[in-house]
């Protein structure tokens, strides 16, 4: 009866772990300047999930684990497109933590494969809107709590590629001062070679000429 009841709440776990903590949709929020631009979403995938639309400021509910277009247009001013991709973020990483204790590592593998532990970013997304008489063009820009997580991100990458070359310069030394010192070792041999050969022809000679002198 035991066994019965372990198995039954084994795949209750894998197939509800990942909504232990969060589902694996995440509310995507738009914003634009001007307002009431229109947003139309749709996935970057095989799939091609949506469209899905709503006009700013609004939020649509998108699957987490997904690379999602987002078009905003407003009568009277420029398009623009921008990216929402998914990301490990803090709240990934919670909701992991709190499903090793309510699900164990299956929920943790749930959450890997569905992207219940993955975040929309960047969340929300912003879009600057200008004139169609503007020699401007209109853009996406970041909230500053993106621009924080960017440069993190990019300070990371930069020190993980100063640690690659350090590392690197240091190996390249080291085979460096090996050659030098195996080519400095082979030249001492080859003098040292090259002085036993020249003196042999010496001593004969002295030898031969010291017997001439007697035999006279």
């Amino acid at each position: 009866m035991q066994k019965i009841i372990l198995i039954a709440a084994a795949a209750l776990c894998a197939s509800g772990c990942a909504t232990v903590i969060r589902g694996t949709k995440d509310n995507a929020k738009f914003e634009s300047t001007p307002d009431g631009a229109t947003v139309t979403v749709e996935s970057i995938s095989a799939d091609k999930l949506g469209p899905f639309d709503c006009v700013t400021p609004c939020e649509l509910e998108l699957k987490r684990k997904r690379e999602w277009n987002a078009e905003f247009a407003l009568d009277g001013y420029k398009p623009v497109t921008g990216v929402l991709q998914p990301r490990v973020t803090g709240g990934g990483v919670a909701s992991g933590a709190g499903n090793v204790l309510a699900g164990g590592l299956i929920g943790i593998g749930v959450d890997a494969g569905t992207g219940a532990n993955l975040d929309l970013r960047p969340n929300p997304l912003i879009a600057e809107l200008e004139p169609l008489e503007s020699d401007k063009e209109s853009r996406i820009v970041l909230s500053e709590e993106d621009k924080k997580r960017a440069e993190k991100e990019a300070e990371e990458a930069d020190k993980k590629a100063g640690d690659f070359i350090v590392i690197d310069e240091g190996a390249n030394d080291d085979e460096s001062a090996a050659e030098a010192d195996a080519m400095e070792e082979t030249s001492g041999e080859a003098m040292e070679d090259e002085d036993a050969v020249s003196q042999e022809p010496m001593e004969t000679d002295m030898d031969d000429a010291g017997e001439e002198s007697a035999g006279d």
